[in-house]
């Protein structure tokens, strides 16, 4: 803090600070934030300043200030990371962008000519012949969840979807 001095506007008077900001002897910035106090409304506000460093910012504000002006709180923020909120929404943009342009799916609830079979094919054992007896033995694979179960399950879930 340089200084601690009277600021008035148009509707609200204050105190303004002047800071010098350092990076180890390099000045780097000189940031006034301020406290006001509106006369028409009655309500006091804190104006923060804010400077951009590289990928982040510095915030500086003053929360509160002595009547005899004597003392001043102040609050100093270094937000390293803080466009990166700009550049991941810039990202999903892009994705949404590509999202739209990608090539179709092909239609997932037409039967695939090799699994045409139904599902009590599937899940009936087969038999056949040993000897002179006749012996049961499973010869298909275990039961799937065939694609209408699976639509009406989906359905269940997403009421307004049509195709999976």
């Amino acid at each position: 803090l340089v200084r601690l001095y009277g600021a008035e506007g148009v509707n609200w008077s204050g105190r303004e600070g002047f800071f010098n900001v350092y990076r180890g002897d390099l000045l780097i910035a000189q940031l006034r934030p301020q406290k006001r106090f509106y006369s028409v409304s009655q309500t006091p506000t804190t104006e923060t300043a804010i400077y951009q460093v590289k990928m982040g910012h510095i915030f500086l504000t003053i929360p509160e200030v002595a009547p005899d002006d004597t003392w001043a709180r102040v609050r100093a923020l270094h937000n390293p990371l803080v466009l990166w909120v700009w550049y991941g929404g810039a990202i999903m943009g892009f994705g949404a962008i590509l999202n739209i342009f990608r090539p179709r799916r092909r239609d997932l609830s037409a039967p695939r000519p090799a699994a045409v079979a139904s599902e009590e094919t599937l899940a009936a054992p087969q038999t056949e012949k040993v000897g002179a007896s006749t012996a049961t033995r499973a010869v298909s694979s275990p039961p799937r969840i065939g694609g209408a179960v699976w639509r009406v399950f989906l359905s269940a879930l997403r009421p307004g979807r049509k195709e999976i």
